[in-house]
């Protein structure tokens, strides 16, 4: 997580879902708790068998959204 996006994310305090692909090669699913970490009030979802594009692979990763958003 880049240290100038970082000291920007406390700012963001409405509950937040991050969504993360298990097999993600682009950035490792390990990263997510970083993000974690840097958002209060988030939600980490992670997704076996989906790679970076986890909204794409993943039909329950956009009803998700939809549930979160509602």
């Amino acid at each position: 997580l880049d240290q100038k996006f970082r000291r920007y994310l406390h700012r963001i305090t409405m509950p937040t879902l991050i969504m993360w692909g298990a097999e993600d090669k682009v950035i490792p699913f390990q990263h997510a708790e970083l993000w974690k970490r840097a958002l209060p009030h988030a939600e980490v979802q992670v997704y076996k068998d989906a790679g970076h594009l986890v909204l794409d692979e993943k039909p329950e990763a956009v009803a998700a959204v939809a549930a979160h958003a509602a």
